[in-house]
């Protein structure tokens, strides 16, 4: 049970659901906060582990077995927590029809993912954007709700791109990444600068996310001077983690 629950990798997920709560922190708080958190855990959780079902085979030359090892239990996880999903998408639909429409583009942006591997650049921005969208179930019209949406577009953009730093090994022929495509260097410049605009960006939604700055400073810092992008990716996470937190804290 405990391989079940790691391969949710459930720190991400809660990640992803708290960016929900931030959001409704800074805009207009409302419970619902929670119904529409408790949905990105289950649907974040139901694209990853669906991601993990479909790459199996690709994942064991990686030494990653579980998910080949244990196919049908693993694949019936993936249906149980899908169905899931759609339940939680349909009862926000009831809800709110906005928080309906934007869950189930949610459930089939991650439904897709593992189909476009192959298609160039879009992968990521599939990951970027869906990771992002939590941000969007409060007022659109508020700019620091776009703020927080066009932030966390772009951090989740340049970690996926060292996550796929992680993978050229393999990578290669199976799945297009932007390291694959245009060279581990370039991939980390284009990271690097990415991040490194995050601090500039971010004080469009407070003042007080420049908490996060030395964080995606050092991190942006180790990827354009091309060190090891690991680091930087860690620095990169505290980065985000310091920003949800003190936007949490600290209200509007």
């Amino acid at each position: 049970m405990i391989r079940y629950i790691k391969a949710l990798r459930l720190p991400i997920v809660v990640m992803a659901s708290l960016l929900a709560i931030t959001t409704f922190r800074i805009s207009v708080w409302s419970a619902d906060a929670y119904l529409v958190a408790l949905f990105i855990v289950i649907a974040a959780s139901a694209t990853i582990a669906h991601n993990d079902w479909r790459d199996k085979e690709h994942d064991a030359k990686k030494g990653k077995t579980f998910a080949l090892n244990h196919s049908k239990s693993f694949g019936a996880m993936v249906v149980l927590l899908w169905f899931a999903s759609l339940s939680g998408a349909v009862g926000l639909w009831i809800l709110n029809p906005w928080y309906g429409i934007l869950s189930g583009l949610i459930v089939v942006s991650g439904l897709i993912y593992s189909e476009t591997r192959r298609i160039p650049l879009l992968p990521v921005l599939l990951v970027a954007l869906t990771s992002a969208s939590p941000t969007l179930y409060v007022n659109l019209r508020n700019d620091k709700v776009l703020a927080i949406f066009v932030v966390s577009a772009l951090l989740i953009f340049g970690r996926e791109i060292l996550k796929d730093l992680d993978d050229c090994s393999h990578d290669a022929g199976y799945k297009w990444t932007l390291p694959l495509a245009f060279g581990r260097h370039a991939a980390k410049i284009l990271a690097g600068s990415i991040v490194l605009i995050l601090p500039l960006v971010a004080t469009w939604i407070s003042i007080k996310t420049l908490a996060g700055a030395p964080f995606f400073l050092m991190s942006a810092s180790c990827l354009i001077l091309n060190k090891n992008h690991r680091p930087a990716k860690t620095l990169l996470d505290i980065g985000m983690v310091t920003v949800i937190v003190v936007l949490l804290a600290s209200g509007p």
